[in-house]
């Protein structure tokens, strides 16, 4: 039999995809609707060869990923605890309940529902770790089967939020500098100003790479916190959304892939940090 090598996929941790050393007992495989001969009904069961590979093709923000996945379990009370597992971790109101990912809740780049996806993936240079943002659309529908609950097919239905893939690593800046994207995509940035003292009324970030700027007209104070979210535009004073503290005619800054240089001016009495995943178009 060929050899069984597979990327897994883990969702936020909540469920990883074609894991199967974890626990060989039960384990959820993706990219194969398996159809087992007889004789497994009395030996071991049989695994797909192919790479379970998920069709990450939509180029649309929102796209939907529907994802076959087959089911094994060694038995049928074992059967029941995967799939009530899996029903749990992509169930759209409890992802939505989530603390950290929730409805509602916007954490950089994703939020609001939207959480991480991740796998390793090979390159010509090795390999790298990845993710897209995505969404639940249903519970996963599992269907019946004939061997005695040993085997099941399914089906997830995942959103993802926009067309493109992350680093999983997190890349920052403090100050001023060049802040690199090493992916083949654009990508937003979040922007942290602390402030030490009094800061300007004519405080400025900006990609010059790009030429766009973010301009802050509204003076923080010692100990404040104004943060920049350029995925969602959103503008938050200590967690209170204050885009009034902006001017009209800023810029949601973006970083082109490469090298971007990023300058600050009138940045007195401030702690000014950027963070970005670097982004490859999927």
């Amino acid at each position: 039999m060929t050899a069984f090598t597979r990327v897994e996929y883990n969702f936020n941790s909540r469920f990883i995809l074609n894991d199967d050393t974890t626990d060989p007992t039960k384990y959820v495989l993706v990219g194969l609707l398996m159809r087992p001969e007889t004789e497994t009904l009395t030996t071991e069961v049989d695994r797909p060869t192919l790479e379970g590979i998920i069709d990450f093709g939509s180029k649309l923000s929102g796209g939907v990923i529907p994802t076959p996945i087959t089911l094994f379990a060694s038995s049928l009370g074992k059967m029941n605890d995967l799939v009530d597992t899996l029903k749990k971790a992509f169930n759209p109101q409890l992802i939505d309940d989530d603390t950290s990912w929730g409805k509602g809740i916007l954490n950089f780049p994703a939020g609001d529902g939207f959480m991480p996806f991740k796998w390793t993936e090979e390159i010509a240079s090795g390999t790298r770790a990845v993710q897209v943002f995505a969404k639940s659309l249903e519970v996963p529908s599992v269907s019946l089967d004939t061997l005695g609950g040993r085997i099941k097919t399914g089906m997830l239905r995942l959103r993802i939020e926009d067309p493109r893939k992350y680093a999983q690593a997190l890349s920052s800046l403090t100050g001023a500098g060049t802040a690199a994207n090493a992916g083949n995509y654009y990508t937003p940035v979040k922007i942290t100003i602390t402030a030490t003292g009094t800061t300007s009324t004519s405080l400025q970030i900006a990609n010059s790479t790009r030429s766009e700027t973010i301009k802050v007209t509204t003076a923080l104070t010692t100990g404040q916190s104004l943060v920049i979210d350029t995925r969602h535009q959103s503008v938050k004073l200590d967690g209170t959304e204050k885009r009034s503290m902006l001017s009209s005619d800023s810029k949601w800054i973006q970083l082109s892939p490469g090298n971007n240089t990023i300058a600050i001016t009138n940045g007195d009495n401030a702690t000014i940090k950027t963070e970005w995943y670097s982004a490859y178009a999927l």
